[in-house]
Parts: C-alpha cells; sequence; structure tokens
C-alpha cells in the first residue's frame, strides 16, 4: 500500500546551534517530496521574529536560511502559543507565520507520517 500521507512535523524547541539544525532539516526535506509542518517553541520561536534591521548589517546565514523555507510551499511554520504568553509576539511574526495552542499542534503531529523533536 502506497505511503498517502508525507508530511513531518518538525517541533524546534533549542535556541543557538540546534535552531540552525531544525532549519536545515526542514529545508531539506520538501527535496524528498515531503511536507513539512514546522513547530517553534521555546528558545527556537526566535525564527519565527521578523528581523528588526532589514538592511541593516547584513541577515544571519539562519535568517536566510528561514526566509528561504517560509517561501518554500511545501512548508508550514507555526509558533506554539499559549494563554500566558506575550501578545506582542504575535505582532512581531513573520508575516507567514501562524499561532498554534498545544492541542491544535498535537493532533497536527499525531496526523503526520514522521515527527522529530530538536
Amino acid at each position: 500500500m502506497p505511503v498517502t500521507n508525507r508530511e513531518v512535523a518538525l517541533v524546534a524547541r533549542s535556541g543557538g546551534a540546534e535552531m540552525g539544525q531544525a532549519v536545515a532539516v526542514a529545508l531539506a526535506l520538501p527535496l524528498g517530496g515531503c511536507d513539512v509542518f514546522l513547530v517553534l517553541e521555546g528558545a527556537a520561536r526566535e525564527l519565527a521574529i521578523q528581523p528588526e534591521t532589514p538592511g541593516g548589517t547584513g541577515p544571519d546565514e539562519i535568517s536566510e536560511q528561514m526566509e528561504a523555507l517560509l517561501a518554500d510551499d511545501g512548508v508550514e511554520v507555526v509558533v506554539r502559543w499559549d494563554a500566558g504568553d506575550d501578545p506582542a509576539l504575535v505582532a512581531r511574526l513573520r508575516p507567514q507565520v501562524r499561532t498554534l495552542g498545544a492541542d491544535e499542534i498535537e493532533a497536527r503531529c499525531r496526523q503526520a507520517h514522521h515527527w522529530l523533536v530538536i
């Protein structure tokens, strides 16, 4: 029986080098024919925030990769949004990023064919 659901749920939680790894994996998966559901939570939510100084000293590599990721039709990027989170966060998100609650994220991850936590 052929696999019809080729979605991979990728949950990125850590900051630093792990954020770069999550973006690199999310960029690579569509090359193999997979759709990506990227969840940013914890320190990794920083990836979803718009750069404050466009055209300033130049974007870093992770920010450039994030822009490429957001331009890919096979990738959906969401930020985990909890009731106690700062409402100002939503105003600072990149336009292509949505917010979802923990229950919605869990349901989407259960529907995915594979999932990975970084």
